[in-house]
């Protein structure tokens, strides 16, 4: 759709208004979440069992993972919007920050600050 230049609503003013209000208020969830998350970061390195810190890092990592799927759909939508080609950059962005992010073994053991955690395959 995006390369043969379709837009939903060409040239309305509204859609300027719409793209700026998601685009702000993706950016205030965006440091809301971030706030949110150095603190469940915190809860998390001081629980005291591995079992407890475990079962916490899941739903840890679902909420930021859910993050980058609702940022990369909102990206998405915001191309077919507006047209504009950043937006693929918003979501290539999005899928990046995500695979860097999937939870190996050097960053699951640095997010508990556990460096005894054994891994069984």
């Amino acid at each position: 759709m995006y390369k043969t230049g379709f837009q939903f609503f060409r040239g309305s003013n509204w859609v300027v208004e719409m793209k700026n209000l998601l685009l702000w208020g993706m950016v205030g969830l965006a440091v809301v979440f971030t706030m949110y998350q150095v603190n469940q970061k915190k809860k998390l390195q001081a629980l005291l069992t591995v079992d407890e810190k475990i079962s916490f890092f899941e739903v840890y990592y679902r909420r930021r993972l859910w993050w980058h799927v609702l940022s990369c759909v909102v990206s998405g939508f915001l191309l077919l919007l507006t047209a504009r080609m950043i937006f693929i950059y918003f979501c290539l962005f999005d899928v990046l920050s995500m695979l860097l992010a999937y939870p190996s073994e050097f960053i699951i053991k640095k997010e508990m600050k556990e460096d005894d955690l054994m891994f069984v395959k």
